[in-house]
């Protein structure tokens, strides 16, 4: 992940931060993730 380096940092603040600026982007990610997967799934058969 991106911002792995801000889990040291997590307080409070930063995890409300998170939870109102970061769904959109853990969204697309996911998105990706799935795609990928799916990508694979389909060379594979």
């Amino acid at each position: 992940m991106r911002n792995a380096g801000n889990i040291v940092d997590y307080s409070g603040l930063t995890l409300n931060q998170d939870k109102a600026t970061k769904p959109q982007t853990v969204q697309i990610v996911r998105n990706r993730f799935t795609w990928c997967f799916s990508t694979l799934e389909n060379r594979s058969l």
